[in-house]
């Protein structure tokens, strides 16, 4: 059993050191561009992920066939998504590459647990660890159902379509187009300025619905890590434990 309370504070203080190099990562809010190969579109990217323009060149029928262009719009929103991707990686390659910052206080060892309570001497060191251990087992269970609810709704797809049906957009329940579909009989006739308006219309109403999905979903992820927080926090633990502060 003390080995595995010795896991159980390695663990933490690995996730601590974790998590304040993630903190000192910057929050970039500028927008973002990508084109397709050929620049026939290109697509603008706000930092939380939504489409800001896609504009389609006016001569898109000279390099791209109307069955094509759907696939050339998602190219270049691919691209200024891996823009927003690679800047990040960059940024968490960078704050890992930095010196391991120091654990913030925590008590790491039984004996310090016991040494908050006035109390202790009451009980064995053995007792206190038994009831930890049970404690240990309840954040296991409660890390379990988080993830797996954050799993389920992380695999959600929002769909939209325009009225006359013309444009068909799949999101994934961040937001990341995960399909296009325009139909080419309109593509033909229509002006290129309002194919890209035509097609953010509808972006826009599928990512107002994963974004807003996504953000119950941060918030309820946020509500279980605050649980989980409550949980391992030191007093609670001793009271947990059987011990009187």
């Amino acid at each position: 059993m003390e080995r595995d309370m010795e896991t159980l504070w390695e663990t933490r203080e690995e996730i601590d050191r974790s998590q304040q190099r993630l903190d000192s990562i910057p929050v970039r809010d500028e927008d973002v561009e990508g084109s397709d190969p050929a620049r026939v579109v290109s697509v603008r990217v706000a930092a939380d992920g939504t489409v800001r323009s896609i504009t389609v060149d006016h001569r898109w029928q000279d390099h791209v066939a109307a069955a094509d262009l759907a696939d050339t719009i998602a190219a270049a929103y691919v691209t200024a998504a891996g823009e927003r991707v690679g800047t990040w990686v960059t940024d968490v390659e960078d704050a890992f590459a930095m010196p391991a910052p120091r654990n913030r206080p925590l008590p790491t060892t039984v004996e310090e647990v016991m040494e908050l309570v006035p109390d202790s001497e009451n009980l064995t060191e053995e007792e206190v660890m038994t009831r930890i251990a049970e404690l240990w087992s309840e954040i296991e269970s409660e890390l379990d159902g988080a993830l797996a609810d954050l799993e389920d709704r992380t695999t959600q797809v929002h769909r939209a379509s325009s009225p006359d049906g013309t444009v068909h957009v799949e999101l994934s329940a961040s937001g990341g187009l995960q399909q296009l579909v325009l139909r080419e009989s309109w593509l033909e006739r229509a002006h290129p300025a309002n194919i890209g308006r035509s097609i953010l219309a509808v972006l826009e109403q599928a990512q107002a619905s994963a974004l807003a999905g996504f953000a119950r979903t941060r918030q309820d992820a946020d509500a279980a890590v605050d649980r989980l927080g409550r949980l391992g926090d030191p007093t609670r633990l001793a009271r947990r434990a059987g011990l009187d502060v």
